[in-house]
């Protein structure tokens, strides 16, 4: 198989750590409530991290991987740098500021997995901008092509002048939202700009309003294909697998069974899973090889993120999700994987000029 038709992969986002609390009780922590909860040992990471670990780790040097961020000067913002470089992450463009912290969350597990978090919104990250992106683009060579990821925790000015640069370069753009900042986001003209948006039921619902009922994702993509006909649309819904919406069609797909011991950062290693399936060739739509596509493959990702309590499964890696992918049946899919484009060491755009 050939080098992949992209030349590189940047992403803007949060970057930063969190920790999290482990509710002994099911029930859903109430307004004016106190509650003890276990302080675990997870490890959380920010979005972007989260993405961006990924698509290194499977693509092994193939592409070059950059993050545009920003941290603290902060032991935290140490950390969370050089276990990005570790995985292969450029980092040059991450800047770090003197009067901020790197961004920080608390995160919260109820008994069966599920979960939320509350993110710092005075952290660094809010400091990300459109100068940033432009100080990478201006590294970019006439002519290279690359993937972009527009994630959220930064402001959505700083994703929408990501979308736009990645627009100017002929990029396949991505982006994902957080159903509070929705009706922001799509005022604006971040969702023009946009390919594919990866979604889950709850920022859905909040792209389609009150009034869509059960009908969430279908009313969501009707939306927003008043705004932008061609866009993708990726909503992930759990153990209730994920739907896509193309211009050609509607697709139900179907969860793997797991065994979850935490949900979180499972949405975003199914976006960046799709990206690197995306970025080698594999359809989004079903084709006729059955279970070959890269919806499929990100499914699989997920599964196995969610047996993990990290946010990012630190285990997961080509060998690791060709073996699930075999042990689960999908031998024609761990074939195309074990395809894919190998590299033995990273490259950069500088070091392509």
């Amino acid at each position: 198989m050939t080098r992949p038709p992209f030349d590189y992969v940047v992403g803007t986002g949060g970057l930063g750590k969190g920790i999290l609390f482990n509710f002994q009780e099911a029930r859903t922590l109430g307004r004016n409530e106190s509650r003890l909860a276990e302080l675990s040992d997870t490890e959380d990471f920010c979005k972007l991290h989260i993405i961006l670990h990924y698509i290194a780790v499977f693509a092994e040097g193939t592409v070059p991987v950059y993050a545009v961020g920003m941290v603290g000067s902060d032991e935290a913002g140490v950390e969370v740098l050089r276990r990005m470089a570790g995985a292969g992450i450029h980092t040059g463009f991450v800047g770090t500021r003197e009067d901020a912290r790197t961004l920080f969350s608390v995160c919260y597990l109820y008994p069966n997995g599920e979960g939320g978090n509350i993110t710092a919104g005075n952290s660094a990250s809010r400091f990300v901008s459109g100068a940033q992106i432009e100080r990478f683009f201006g590294q970019v060579p006439a002519g290279k092509r690359g993937v972009v990821i527009a994630a959220p925790e930064v402001p959505i000015a700083a994703r929408a002048s990501l979308l736009k640069a990645g627009r100017r370069h002929g990029c396949f753009n991505s982006a994902s939202l957080l159903a509070s900042e929705a009706q922001e986001f799509l005022a604006g003209d971040a969702i023009t700009d946009t390919d594919l948006l990866a979604v889950n039921q709850e920022e859905a619902a909040a792209i389609a309003g009150p009034e869509a009922g059960k009908a969430g994702a279908g009313r969501c993509y009707e939306k927003l294909q008043k705004r932008n006909r061609q866009l993708i649309l990726v909503v992930t819904k759990g153990a209730q697998g994920s739907e896509l919406f193309t211009p050609r069609g509607h697709w139900i797909f179907p969860a793997f069974k797991s065994t979850v011991c935490s949900t979180a950062g499972a949405g975003d290693s199914f976006l960046a899973t799709l990206l690197w399936g995306i970025m080698n060739g594999l359809p989004l739509e079903p084709c006729e090889n059955d279970g070959e596509d890269a919806v499929t493959l990100a499914s699989a990702c997920a599964a196995m993120k969610v047996q993990s309590r990290h946010s990012i499964n630190f285990e997961i890696n080509r060998q690791s999700l060709c073996g699930y992918l075999e042990e689960t049946g999908c031998g024609a899919l761990q074939k195309a994987v074990a395809g894919f484009p190998k590299g033995t060491s990273l490259h950069s755009i500088r070091d392509s000029k």
